[in-house]
């Protein structure tokens, strides 16, 4: 092959490339943009002192918020996992509190419904959304116990993701959903009623 021809090759080998970039950044859906699936959230509440983390003082509540497309059939679906911060969790008035459980007359902060509008984004491109309160650990942290706070949430989100059965509530497309975790690829398995 002479100079010219090795020149032109690698020209033509660059514009193929680069063709093929563009037509693949075409094809990329737009994450703003709501995707093609009608979604459902499904809230479930097994009550403000369900679980009881390894090494932890006491029980905490398991309660989340599931957002996901309402054609389980198109699935398998990617998961992904919200789990808030550490802030105040209970409320009355314009007071806040570091309680768990609310003390009579206050009222539980949902900071885990304040990720709806991006879980509802998520779902109706095809995603699992579950977003988990995490109340009960926030409150009962000492701040110089943090190590243990990261480590209580992260078995909270993986017992959640492993014993979770999820049964919507729409009769016509009712399924059960399984959360199965993985630590390199957490997954939805959907299984027919």
């Amino acid at each position: 092959m002479t100079k010219i021809q090795i020149h032109i090759s690698g020209l033509l080998l660059l514009l193929i490339i680069g063709l093929g970039i563009q037509a693949a950044s075409a094809q990329t859906p737009d994450p703003s943009q709501r995707g093609p699936f009608a979604t459902v959230a499904e809230e479930y509440d097994l009550g403000n002192q369900a679980f009881t983390p390894t090494g932890f003082p006491a029980a905490v509540e398991i309660r989340a918020v599931v957002w996901h497309p309402t054609d389980l059939t198109q699935g398998p679906y990617p998961i992904v996992i919200y789990l808030h911060g550490r802030h105040s969790t209970c409320f009355t008035g314009n007071s806040s509190f570091l309680e768990w459980p609310c003390a009579a007359g206050h009222q539980p902060i949902l900071s885990f419904r304040g990720y709806d509008y991006s879980a509802d984004q998520l779902a109706s491109h095809g995603y699992f959304v579950v977003s988990i309160s995490a109340n009960g650990i926030n409150a009962m942290i000492a701040p110089s116990a943090v190590i243990n706070f990261g480590l209580s949430r992260v078995e909270m989100a993986k017992t959640m993701e492993s014993s979770t059965v999820f049964s919507c509530r729409d009769s016509r497309n009712c399924r059960n959903v399984k959360m199965a975790f993985s630590p390199m690829m957490p997954t939805i398995m959907i299984r027919p009623v």
